[in-house]
C-alpha cells in the first residue's frame, strides 16, 4: 500500500514545517517514509523506517471500527461513518473512515469517501485532517510508482523515523498525539 502526498505532508507530525512531498509505502509488515529531494526538509533522509509493524489495512478492517450515527448524517446523509474516538493524556484522538451509501461501478461497490483523524493544533491549525477521495477506481499499481521506491530510495536497514519527536532542526516544540494511536494493534 502506498499513501502518497504531493507538496504537503500529513500535519499529524511536529515538524515545524509541512511544505514537502512525502509517501508512506507499506510493504508486509513493515512501512516506509519517504521524502523526495525537490522539497526534502532540511536533516530529513530520503527513506526511514516508519513502523517495523504496520500493515495496510486488511479487507474486512472496517469490521473492527464502531459505525457512527452521527457523523453518518453528514452530507446529507449520503455516508456511512464508522470511526474510533480514544482519550490520550495530550487530549482526544479521532480515527475514522467514510464510505458512500450508494453502490456504484462495475460490479457496484460502496466507493471510499474520506478517511479521516486527530490532526496538529500546534502550528499546522488542523485538529482533523480528512483525506477525501475521488476519482476511486480499483487498478493494479505500477510497482515502479509505488512500491518499488522503496528499494531505490532506503538503504537495507533504513533509520527510524524521527517525525513524532523530531530532532530540533525540525521541530515545532510539541509533541505528537497521533504517535499513542500508531502503537496500537489492530
Amino acid at each position: 500500500m502506498m499513501e502518497h502526498y504531493e507538496k504537503y505532508c500529513l500535519p499529524i507530525f511536529p515538524i515545524k514545517n509541512n511544505n514537502y512531498t512525502c509517501s508512506f509505502v507499506s510493504l508486509g509488515n513493515k512501512a516506509y517514509f519517504l521524502t523526495y529531494p525537490q522539497d526534502r526538509p532540511k536533516d530529513m533522509p530520503a527513506c526511514c523506517m516508519f513502523s517495523p509493524m504496520n500493515h495496510p489495512p486488511r479487507q474486512d478492517f472496517i469490521e473492527h471500527l464502531p459505525y457512527s450515527a452521527e457523523r453518518s448524517k453528514n452530507l446529507d446523509a449520503s455516508v456511512q461513518a464508522y470511526a474510533l474516538d480514544l482519550e490520550s493524556p495530550q487530549g482526544p484522538i479521532l480515527f475514522g473512515y467514510a464510505f458512500y451509501k450508494q453502490p456504484s461501478g462495475h460490479p457496484p461497490y460502496r466507493h471510499p469517501q474520506s478517511f479521516f483523524f486527530s490532526g496538529d493544533t500546534s502550528v499546522a491549525n488542523a485538529p482533523i485532517v480528512s483525506q477525501n477521495y475521488t476519482d476511486f477506481r480499483i487498478a493494479k499499481p505500477d510497482p515502479a510508482q509505488t512500491w518499488a521506491q522503496v528499494a531505490a530510495m532506503c538503504p537495507s536497514n533504513p533509520p527510524p523515523c524521527q517525525l513524532f519527536e523530531p530532532p530540533a532542526s525540525q521541530s515545532n516544540g510539541h509533541k505528537a498525539q497521533w504517535n499513542k494511536l500508531m502503537q496500537r494493534k489492530p
